[in-house]
């Protein structure tokens, strides 16, 4: 009895070994069998990935020849037309702004709008304040809603530090003379008082 409890035994723990020889073995080879597949997995997110990157490139590339062509494009079309959100046209926008290829406009229904305003008080920033050339800015769209507030505006204050002073941008806003006040800073060149004085500017520093 005793040898047919060790055979039974032994046979039971060889049953049991076996089992979980089998079991190892079976969880191996769904291992070696996941590890393509997930080999596989890996691949596709990384191909999507280089495809969204493809994809993204090759939009803004297409942007870019028409802003050549055309000189301006709007972000609902662009939408409808790469069959993307209009966040993601913003992105890519704001992408082609920041290295130079498009600059930030006003639509035409902004400055239109203006139309309807009576401004009391135009507080106005400048990127540029020469005597002679007037003050400026270094964008087209900046200047032509300027020029618009300052045709509505019954009183035209420019707000500017000295470093601004005989500095000339691209786009002219107006002419000095048009302003009412000038407010600047201490450091503001003595010329600048003169001139303020010629043209019946009020001028104040801080």
């Amino acid at each position: 009895m005793a040898l047919l409890e060790a055979k039974w035994g032994s046979f039971v723990v060889q049953l049991t070994m076996k089992h979980l020889d089998g079991t190892l073995m079976h969880a191996n080879a769904e291992s070696r069998a996941a590890s393509p597949q997930l080999g596989q997995e890996m691949r596709s997110m990384a191909d999507g990935s280089v495809k969204v990157m493809r994809d993204t490139s090759e939009r803004r590339r297409e942007i870019t020849a028409m802003l050549r062509t055309r000189g301006s494009v709007q972000v609902t079309p662009l939408s409808e037309q790469f069959g993307v959100s209009m966040q993601t046209i913003r992105k890519d926008l704001h992408y082609l702004e920041e290295h130079g290829v498009a600059t930030r406009a006003y639509g035409a229904q902004t400055v239109a709008a203006l139309e309807d305003l009576l401004l009391d008080k135009l507080f106005l920033g400048v990127d540029g304040f020469d005597v002679e050339l007037g003050i400026t800015t270094h964008h087209e769209a900046e200047a032509q809603l300027n020029r618009k507030m300052v045709e509505t505006a019954r009183e035209i204050i420019a707000v500017t530090d000295a470093s601004k002073f005989g500095r000339v941008c691209l786009h002219r806003i107006i002419d000095v003379g048009d302003l009412d006040v000038l407010i600047t800073d201490a450091a503001a060149p003595d010329y600048i008082d003169q001139a303020a004085a010629q043209l019946g500017i009020s001028l104040y520093k801080a």
